[in-house]
């Protein structure tokens, strides 16, 4: 500590005296027995006078009160077994339908040099809970221990970092079915629990399209209400504005959150017959500053089998251009480095897969129905080209994490 400084005979005096002090003071901390003993000591040795120089933590690490655990042996059984429980709920929290995966790159979080990416969860804790409760029959865990075992990365949303992505349709679903419930028309308080009730699998398709023996002729059931009676409800519509610019009558296009003023009656009729479909001519919005300078993006992603490992393996692909046509012939432009560096891994290859999302102006078109078969498949050199599509509102997929980083 004080080598090579000079200082006088009394300062180290005064620092031998303290070094001293300080091992005097753990031998006769580890002489006491008990916890009771330990604990008048360590107030003894503490006061005003420590804390008005902040010594607190110093005396702390001096007394050092962990000591009192250290010879409390550790069953390792219960370690073994609090280690299984700590990676169910890892689990539990990272499925998809429990939280959702941040595409940033810099959406990570560090703690105790662990680094992860970051997911925030997509419902509250107290239904999480009962959903864990659900799925672990066996398992007895308290709401407290839930939150205590969840994971540092996986964190409750915020305004900030809210989902602002969601399907037009599905969020006037949700706000609806709030409103009943909050009117004590129906008895369950989203959509998911409203599934539960007509559905017997929650995610499987011949039950949600109504056409499982099982479960197609389950209805959702009513509680009594004054058909009459007047209710508010809010609901997002596409609204268009005029205003004026530079002495211009100009006309914009905004979707906003209206009140609805409706009878119980007409509220439950249009309950009844919401249809979630597939909209052509809804797209997805892009947005371009006036004055900035812009290049224009095209992520893919391609999934192969390996000819040598024969195993299935992915290549990250981002195109970009100055020009920002958006239309079909600019994405075949834009496909055509993508397709050079396929033929390169996969010479012989004879059937082709796409997938993306469904904007009328980009993928879901005649042009690029036409240039699939002429341009495209030629270039592939492929028997087989075939085009998937997402549904609308829903197209998020491994693309949008690589134009994200």
């Amino acid at each position: 500590m004080i080598k090579g400084q000079v200082l006088t005979p009394e300062i180290k005096r005064s620092l031998l005296f303290g070094e001293t002090l300080k091992d005097q003071i753990k031998e006769n901390f580890n002489i006491k027995k008990g916890v009771r003993e330990k604990s008048e000591f360590v107030k003894s040795i503490s006061g005003k006078v420590t804390k008005k120089y902040r010594f607190g933590s110093l005396l702390g690490r001096l007394s050092s009160r962990r000591l009192m655990y250290k010879r409390i042996p550790i069953d390792p059984e219960n370690k073994k077994k609090a280690e299984r429980l700590r990676k169910m709920f890892e689990e539990f929290f990272e499925r998809d339908d429990v939280s959702r995966m941040c595409p940033g790159k810099k959406d990570t979080v560090t703690f105790h040099k662990i680094k992860k990416q970051k997911r925030y969860l997509n419902d509250t804790l107290q239904n999480l809970h009962k959903i864990f409760l659900t799925s672990q029959p066996l398992i007895k865990a308290s709401y407290a221990q839930f939150c205590k075992f969840r994971p540092f990365w996986v964190l409750p949303p915020c305004a900030r970092k809210r989902e602002t992505c969601l399907c037009k349709m599905h969020s006037n679903m949700q706000l609806l079915v709030s409103k009943l419930k909050l009117e004590k028309i129906i008895n369950s308080n989203n959509t998911t629990e409203l599934i539960k009730e007509i559905c017997c699998e929650k995610y499987g398709n011949a039950c949600l399209e109504r056409s499982c023996d099982k479960c197609k002729a389950k209805e959702i059931s009513f509680n009594t209400y004054d058909p009459g009676e007047e209710m508010q409800y809010k609901e997002w519509r596409l609204t268009t504005e005029i205003f004026l610019k530079r002495g211009v009558k100009k006309t914009c296009k905004r979707t906003v959150k209206q009140t609805q003023n409706v009878t119980k009656e007409s509220a439950v009729k249009a309950f009844e017959n919401y249809n979630c479909k597939y909209a052509v001519s809804e797209i997805q919005s892009a947005h371009f500053g006036a004055s900035k300078p812009q290049i224009s993006l095209h992520t893919v992603v391609f999934y192969y089998r390996d000819i040598n490992t024969s195993q299935v393996t992915n290549l990250s692909i981002c195109t970009l251009s100055e020009n920002l046509r958006h239309d079909p012939p600019a994405i075949c432009a834009h496909l055509d480095p993508v397709i050079v560096e396929v033929k390169t891994l996969i010479p012989n290859l004879t059937c082709a897969h796409f997938l993306s999302d469904g904007p009328s102006t980009q993928y879901k078109n005649k042009t690029m129905f036409y240039l699939m078969g002429s341009y495209l498949a030629q270039k592939l050199g492929v028997d087989v080209l075939r085009w998937h599509y997402s549904e609308s509102g829903h197209g998020k997929g491994a693309p949008d994490g690589i134009g994200e980083g």
